[in-house]
């Protein structure tokens, strides 16, 4: 009987390790390719929420930061190609949904995904701002971009990011400058930054 009672035991740790190691993160994963394809077909920024949520909300004890990024590279990537005046309102929706979608791994407030996840803001704000011209967006973005710099200080592409948003604005030269020479101590040979730099010395 205590044979019987331990064999049993042992198939249902085993089943109960497959189920919450294997076929959850499995459904995960699949929710979420599937969600990638339907954002794709999406008529509006509701359903394209929608489409996500079901992946999103998709319990497993695996994979909810990678498909958190995954998502959130494929609408970056949509509010890029938005034309201008399905921007204005799409865009800024879009952004305010990635930022509700991080937060939970922006509240960690350590590791590598911590650093991904505010560059991921970062650029999704900036976009938005390129595509709109509201100014609070480049705001929110060089917030992004400094404080990713933080958990990363040599990340090149918040530097580009931050060399773009003061270049873009006249006001900023100074700053725009700063950080085109913190981006040539580091990497000396990138002659589009030195070349960046002449424009807006002599400017």
């Amino acid at each position: 009987m205590i044979k019987k009672l331990i064999i049993i035991s042992g198939i249902m740790v085993v089943l109960t390790a497959l189920y919450f190691g294997a076929y959850l993160p499995y459904q995960k994963s699949r929710l979420g390719i599937l969600a990638l394809h339907q954002i794709r077909q999406a008529k509006s920024v509701a359903e394209i929420e929608d489409k996500a949520d079901i992946a999103l909300n998709y319990f497993s004890p695996v994979g909810q930061e990678e498909i958190t990024f995954f998502i959130t590279d494929a609408l970056i990537s949509l509010i890029g190609r938005l034309d201008k005046k399905n921007a204005v309102s799409a865009a800024p929706q879009l952004a305010a949904y990635l930022e509700k979608i991080n937060e939970p791994i922006i509240k960690k407030g350590r590791g590598f995904n911590l650093a991904k996840g505010l560059y991921s803001l970062a650029k999704a704000n900036h976009f938005v701002w390129v595509q709109t011209d509201d100014v609070n967006f480049a705001v929110k973005a060089e917030d992004y971009y400094k404080r990713c710099l933080v958990e990363s200080p040599r990340r090149v592409q918040c530097l580009y990011g931050l060399l773009d948003i003061y270049g873009n604005q006249k006001s900023r030269s100074s700053d725009a400058i700063k950080i085109g020479e913190e981006i040539l101590r580091y990497w000396s040979m990138d002659n589009d930054v030195r070349e960046v730099l002449e424009k807006l010395k002599t400017r």
